[in-house]
């Protein structure tokens, strides 16, 4: 586990047992972040303040349920990104779904359903970190900068990381 995800357990770690003042501390390490993620998944950008809300208020409320062996930076931003489709469904909006993003638009709904579960699979082969690495990258759009910022991983490293993953994926799908 990372740093930066190492920080957020401990966080959440104290928080759960009852330290309420690490909510700032969390707030402080994750705020800007959540809130890129939050952008990157609402239709309407100008909520992403009031999904972050929504997020805190939620940790808040479930911090004696985190599993503190887990990567607490995955559950936030998963928090974050259900949350963000829960607006965009209140909104009756929606944004480009995983299938949009990597597949062409005139192929079938079908084939968009096969390579999705392709996809979901060669990402699954990965480790959680070099998968979150990939994710940030190219589905959120995160830069190699943002990265390393909210990671605590240096920029070279994470361009290393993500050529050796993309490697990695080609030779899944038989390109190499």
């Amino acid at each position: 586990m990372h740093k930066y995800a190492r920080q957020i357990n401990k966080c959440l770690k104290q928080l759960r047992s009852g330290d309420d003042t690490q909510m700032s501390v969390l707030f402080g390490l994750t705020a800007n972040h959540l809130t890129l993620v939050a952008k990157k998944y609402l239709c309407d950008k100008s909520l992403a303040q009031d999904v972050v809300s929504d997020v805190y208020l939620k940790i808040y409320k479930h911090a004696q349920n985190f599993d503190c062996s887990r990567n607490g930076y995955n559950w936030l931003f998963t928090i974050t990104k259900n949350i963000a489709f829960e607006y965009n469904e209140k909104q009756k909006k929606y944004s480009l779904s995983f299938n949009e993003l990597y597949c062409d638009q005139t192929e079938s709904f079908v084939d968009k359903s096969i390579m999705h579960m392709d996809i979901e699979a060669a990402l699954k082969e990965l480790c959680d970190c070099d998968r979150e690495l990939i994710i940030m990258r190219f589905y959120i759009g995160l830069s190699v900068k943002e990265i390393s910022k909210t990671t605590g991983i240096s920029k070279v490293k994470i361009r290393r990381k993500i050529k050796m993953n993309i490697k990695k994926l080609k030779e899944y799908f038989g390109v190499i």
